[in-house]
């Protein structure tokens, strides 16, 4: 049977994340993965230069943070579009109504002014 050397092993633990790993969603949650990536590495091989490697993982998730927002964004803003194209189609029909009533006022107000014409005569 084939056995992989040591190296090789500890290389295969040292792979990265996966792209399906969820982002985080809170801050809290964010905190405690950094922190667990920042506890696995290798003491001795922390420097300042590790910083940039996890600047990518930030990166990466603040991309995905936001176009979260961007989509929420665009979806209220559907959201929003419909109900003010459902409020104009009511200004207007309320409209039609409002000067279809005032025609009507203005008729019978015509006709109550020759009828107190022809009584009064």
């Amino acid at each position: 049977m084939f056995r992989r050397p040591l190296a090789a092993l500890s290389l295969d633990r040292a792979r990265p994340r996966p792209f399906t790993t969820p982002t985080p969603r809170t801050k809290a949650e964010a905190h405690a993965e950094l922190a667990g990536l920042v506890e696995r590495l290798l003491p001795a091989a922390v420097d300042e230069g590790s910083a940039a490697v996890l600047d990518a993982v930030l990166t990466a998730w603040a991309a995905d943070w936001l176009q979260r927002v961007d989509t929420e964004h665009l979806d209220h803003l559907g959201a929003l579009d419909r109900l003010v194209g459902m409020a104009e189609e009511a200004v207007a029909a309320a409209e039609a109504e409002h000067q279809s009533a005032a025609h009507r006022l203005r008729l019978a107000d015509t006709d109550l002014t020759a009828a107190r014409t022809r009584l009064g005569a």
